[in-house]
């Protein structure tokens, strides 16, 4: 959320991160009433999320290279193939 906001003050043309809409490897449990950003590895085409996804596991930041994005699904489960939004670190 800050990124944006340093870009634009920074004057640069794009202010937000590049987006794409991709397939995931595999299946992912979310839920719940806020957006989910987990970090992922973008590669060939699709997007795999990475283990060590809790907030003091930092380890798994080595290896991402974007967020992917999960909107708002009490109790769903995103299938393998199925499309998701990506954020491009």
């Amino acid at each position: 959320y800050v990124l944006p906001a340093i870009n634009k003050y920074l004057r640069r043309k794009e202010i937000f991160l590049p987006e794409v809409t991709v397939s995931l490897a595999c299946p992912v449990k979310a839920g719940g009433s806020r957006t989910a950003f987990l970090r992922g590895r973008f590669k060939d085409g699709k997007v795999e999320p990475l283990r060590g996804q809790g907030s003091h596991m930092l380890s798994s930041f080595l290896q991402t290279n974007c967020l992917i994005e999960l909107a708002p699904s009490p109790a769903r489960a995103f299938g393998e193939g199925e499309k998701v939004k990506v954020l491009l670190l």
